[in-house]
Order: structure tokens, then sequence, then C-alpha cells
């Protein structure tokens, strides 16, 4: 026996993890949910300088700020996200937990609680909140392909 042979026959022994097609179609409308917040969050500045009243050279400063602040969050968020085990997996529950949370932060920030006097801490708060949901979410959606399939045929139609 050679070399090449033992090598095939251990690649034809492998069994792969395929997805089914319409679970490659859901993790696809996860890009979606990011464009639409990525679309939204652009108006972030507008929100700041108009519902709350914060001048527009502030707004980039706490933008910024809030930028230094996702780096602070993401290795710690990542650290929990190691440990977190759940009856229905690691990922349902993360996304889940992800979305509620920005969005909670995203209606806050735009629609319960602009243009009703509150002022920079208000705004602050509910963009970090929108910041830390966004961060669960996007760790877990960058999992999902790697957790759907292993197959190296199905794998670029995942992430498409």
């Amino acid at each position: 026996m050679t070399k090449d042979s033992i090598t095939q026959t251990s690649t034809e022994s492998v069994e792969y993890r395929r997805a089914k097609l319409w679970q490659i179609i859901l993790v696809a409308f996860n890009a979606f949910n990011g464009m639409a917040v990525y679309f939204l969050i652009g108006l972030a500045s507008y929100s700041a300088s108009i519902g709350y009243g914060i001048a527009t050279l502030a707004v980039g400063g706490l933008l910024t700020f809030t930028r230094i602040f996702d780096a602070i969050t993401d290795p710690i968020l990542a650290f929990l996200y190691d440990r977190v085990m759940t009856p229905f997996g690691k990922v349902r529950p993360l996304m889940l937990a992800g979305w509620a949370i920005q969005c909670a932060g995203l209606l806050c920030m735009f629609n319960f609680f602009s243009s009703k006097g509150h002022g920079v801490a208000t705004f602050l708060g509910f963009y970090m909140l929108y910041v830390i949901g966004y961060t669960i979410i996007n760790m877990t959606a960058q999992t999902l392909p790697a957790l759907m399939t292993n197959d190296p045929k199905q794998r670029p139609t995942v992430g498409v």
C-alpha cells in the first residue's frame, strides 16, 4: 500500500455535514438584517442632533467613544460566548438575545425617547446598548457557516 492510497481511502471515508437549502436561505436573511441596521445606524448622527439636541461636533466625539467601547466589549463578549451552553445550543439563544438587545437599543434611540427632551446620556446609553446587541449577533452569525456544513462543495454557497 502506498502513501497515496492511504490518503485516498481516508478522504473517501469522511462524512460531511450538509445544510439544507432552506437553512442556507435563512442564514442569508441574517445579512439582510445586518444591512438594514447598517442603513439605520447611518442616521444616528441625525437622530442625536435633531432628536436629542446634541451638537454635531459632540455627536462625532460620542460616536468615536462608542467605537472604543466596542473594541473593549468585543473580547469580553467573545469570552462569554465561549462559555454559553444551553439546552437549545449556543447560537440560537445568543442570536435571539442579540437581536432583542439591538432592537431595544434602536427602538429607544430612534422612536421611544427621540424628540422628548432627553440629552447626551440617554442617547449614549441606547447607542451602547445597540453596540452590545450588534456584537452578539455578529459573533453568532460569523460562526453559522462553519456550524452548518463542512462540505467543501457546499461551503461557498453558505456565504453567498
